[in-house]
């Protein structure tokens, strides 16, 4: 996609408020550290008047949608293996 991209890290927090009406809208608030420059491209866009668009994205939301087992205790995901050939047979 051509245009300006700003990537804001270190999201400290986001408020979200949802305004009742004509369809649903909401605002969204999220407080973080940027650069003067970023800060200048956004209030730029803003004052054009023209579509903007962004992407919410987090590393956390790529592990929600894997079902894993995961150790508790040291936070690390098991690889779940295929069940081992002849695991159901009964021993002799």
């Amino acid at each position: 996609m051509a245009g300006v991209r700003i990537e804001i890290k270190r999201i400290a927090g986001i408020n979200l408020k949802i305004k009742e009406g004509e369809g649903t809208n909401v605002i969204l608030a999220i407080e973080t550290y940027l650069p003067p420059g970023d800060i200048a491209r956004i209030y730029n866009l803003s004052k054009q008047g023209v579509p903007v668009q962004a992407v919410i994205e987090s590393p956390q939301a790529e592990m929600d949608l894997q079902i894993q087992e995961v150790n508790t205790f040291t936070g690390q995901m098991k690889i779940l293996a295929k069940e081992p050939v002849g695991a159901g047979e009964p021993r002799e």
